[in-house]
């Protein structure tokens, strides 16, 4: 409780210094080294649970997954980001988030468990009621996590929530692999995700501040007013990414299988990367004072996330056909991966753009846009699902680059950006994914390689990554040089910002915070 608020402090002395810089990008490192850790632990789950479930059984997970970050969401009520928000009273805001988001998770678990028979039988898959039911007894524990959780990241003690977030991630998927390799897929979810939730409060209790149950009128309404707005946002967000679950659930648990492995394949570079990225860059973006250095920024900022997510979904979409390693049950899958893969891109660029419209001051357009999105995607999949899940994965794209245009329009009007830049930008690793595909397409015609093996993928993969990295190294050398000098603490040539406290942009609008694209990683 004795230590200063860093971001707080640097929004009431104005513009951050080089130290400030320094954190955020070193705070990209510690996020980003968590989310490799729990995403990569979750696609080892994953790739297990490809091996050894059938696609009908993998569309139980997807089921009672859609369920709990449905239910998640709505018991956060935008709390997490509230308290890393407000800088007054930090004890009473502690005592009174634990009791409110504590309140919401119980609440929400009590639905879970009284609903998770008929969502099963919405879903046409029964067994799903269980794995529900299971976790809506993980909920409370992950929930009450959020607050000393959300209390390290407002003191920007990152490497302390690497251990907390990446432990808990590790031990759940040891006993769900575990347990599925036995035979007991059902109970190795149940399992897994209870012993994760318990280990995470856990330890977020004894690295982070234990604060009891408490209650305050006034300060309730402070945490409600900020982060009903920001859950509504977040709400939003997650029906655009759920909206296309419940569609083709409620076709066949079959083709939810197959459609749910593809999908969190090619989500997994945006969760892993542009979240981490976009989540440390808005305290900085927000202490920018003119739309001229905001649309520089922005324009900095896509290309980067863009140079490091397009060699990620250029893999994915070159070494689709690897998938039937798992089984050549997951073949139908192949090419609803390759275009979910041009979703990805296009939804990375898209919301790393709508990051800055929210710094402008202008969240309510990225709520729009938001909105936008899940009409379209909603009514477009509703048109083309019963012709397969590989057109789901067209419109998908289709959607997602109508939205890059629509939160470019609004970041150009409000946030200063120029599209013109930002699109050279944006087209200097081709060079780099045109390499890629050259080593591909050559290492398989090598009779070495002629086969679908694991040995032809774990060779050609990273040959086709260093292949991207050496001639990405020639056409972008500034991008490597400014972020190595950046995380050592140097200028690297980047002006300061002038002095500027947060949401000091001309608006009529209340200052939001991030947008849910900014804050998933760090709360």
């Amino acid at each position: 409780m004795g230590e200063p608020d860093t971001l707080t402090t640097a929004s009431e002395e104005g513009s951050p210094s080089l130290q400030d810089k320094t954190k955020a990008a070193r705070g990209v490192f510690w996020l980003g080294l968590t989310a490799v850790a729990n995403k990569g632990s979750q696609i080892l789950t994953l790739l297990v649970l490809a091996r050894f479930l059938d696609p009908k059984q993998f569309g139980v997970i997807s089921v009672a997954a859609l369920t709990y970050n449905i239910l998640q969401a709505f018991s956060n009520m935008g709390i997490p980001d509230a308290m890393i928000y407000l800088k007054d009273r930090s004890d009473e805001v502690a005592r009174t988030a634990l009791t409110m988001i504590t309140g919401a998770a119980l609440g929400a678990s009590t639905v879970m468990w009284v609903t998770a028979g008929a969502l099963g039988d919405f879903f046409h898959s029964p067994a799903a009621a269980f794995v529900i039911r299971g976790f809506a007894i993980a909920l409370p524990f992950s929930a009450a996590s959020l607050v000393p959780l959300s209390l390290l990241s407002r003191s920007f003690k990152y490497s302390t929530r690497t251990v907390t977030d990446t432990i808990p991630s590790l031990v759940g998927t040891v006993i769900t692999i575990g347990l599925v390799i036995d035979g007991h897929f059902l109970y190795g979810l149940v399992i897994g995700e209870i012993t994760q939730s318990a280990l995470q409060l856990t330890m977020a209790l004894i690295l982070g501040e234990r604060h009891l149950f408490g209650w305050d009128t006034a300060v309730a309404k402070e945490i409600i007013g900020f982060g009903g707005p920001v859950a509504m946002n977040s709400m939003a967000t997650l029906i655009l990414l759920n909206v296309d679950y419940v569609i083709i659930g409620h076709t066949t648990p079959s083709r939810l299988g197959y459609y749910s492995l593809a999908f969190r394949i090619c989500f997994t570079p945006i969760a892993s990367i542009a979240f981490v990225i976009n989540g440390a860059a808005y305290p900085y973006l927000c202490r920018l004072g003119s739309k001229e250095d905001l649309g520089k920024a922005t324009a900095s900022l896509v290309s980067m996330v863009n140079a490091i997510v397009l060699p990620a979904y250029a893999g994915i979409a070159l070494f689709a056909g690897d998938i039937v390693l798992l089984g050549h049950k997951w073949a139908p899958a192949v090419s609803t991966i390759r275009l979910l893969a041009i979703y990805g891109i296009a939804y990375t660029i898209s919301g790393t753009i709508k990051l800055s419209i929210t710094v402008a001051g202008r969240p309510k357009y990225g709520l729009y846009a938001t909105l936008t999105h899940i009409v379209l995607l909603a009514i477009a999949i509703e048109s083309n699902v019963r012709a397969g899940i590989a057109w789901v994965g067209l419109d998908q794209a289709l959607v997602a680059i109508f939205g890059i245009f629509l939160n470019s329009y609004w970041a150009s009007k409000f946030a200063g950006l120029k599209r013109g830049p930002m699109i050279f930008k944006l087209a200097l690793p081709l060079p780099g994914v045109a390499l890629m595909a050259s080593v591909m397409f050559l290492g398989r015609s090598i009779t070495l390689f002629n086969a679908d093996t694991w040995r032809q993928l774990a060779v050609l993969a990273p040959l086709a990554g260093l292949g991207f990295l050496a001639v990405s190294s020639f056409v972008m050398p500034d991008l490597f040089r400014q972020a190595k000098a950046l995380f050592k603490g140097e200028g690297a040539g980047i002006p300061p910002p002038p002095d500027a406290p947060i949401g000091s942009f001309e608006s009529t609008e209340p200052e939001l915070g991030p947008g849910p694209e900014a804050i998933t990683p760090v709360t």
